[in-house]
């Protein structure tokens, strides 16, 4: 025969638990789309550190080949 020993959520128990995992998916939706920008934002400043970067790199190869 089976263990049977586990105890039945009341009704009230379950709504609970169940308003309890309907706030955590709209937590775990909200981070989901935080996360998303903060790459969206970090993506966009490598971007620009490249370009940064290349615009340094040919001002210094301007000045090499200028003559003085």
């Amino acid at each position: 025969m089976p263990n049977l020993s586990f105890r039945w959520r009341s009704r009230p128990a379950a709504a609970a638990l169940e308003r309890n995992v309907d706030e955590l998916r709209t937590v775990v939706i909200r981070l989901r789309r935080e996360v998303s920008s903060k790459d969206q934002y970090i993506g966009r400043l490598k971007f620009l550190c490249q370009e940064r970067m290349t615009r340094i790199d040919d001002q210094r190869g301007q000045i090499e080949v200028a003559p003085r």
